[in-house]
């Protein structure tokens, strides 16, 4: 698995997106690149991406509390994670 790298203060460190189509979820390094309109994008910190991504923070907690900002439909973001197996 690929490690998030850590933030610089005031950096957008890097973007990348997660295309899910037809059931199937395909990582794409480059936001930009895949061509497809974003049902939201997700601004956070690369120490909350590391909470949410080994399940110690849920997304609708993070966005509550400011920690994620949102362009776009939130709730579509948390049912769309919601969706994929933890452990």
């Amino acid at each position: 698995m690929r490690r998030p790298r850590p933030p610089q203060k005031g950096h957008l460190v890097h973007a990348e997106s997660l295309k899910i189509r037809n059931g199937v979820a395909d990582f794409v390094a480059d936001a930009d690149s895949n061509g497809l309109e974003a049902v939201a994008t997700l601004k956070m910190s690369g120490e909350k991406w590391q909470r949410l991504y080994v399940n110690e923070a849920e997304l609708a907690d993070l966005i509550s509390s400011g920690d994620v900002i949102v362009a776009g439909n939130a709730d579509q973001a948390v049912a769309l994670l919601n969706l994929f197996e933890t452990g």
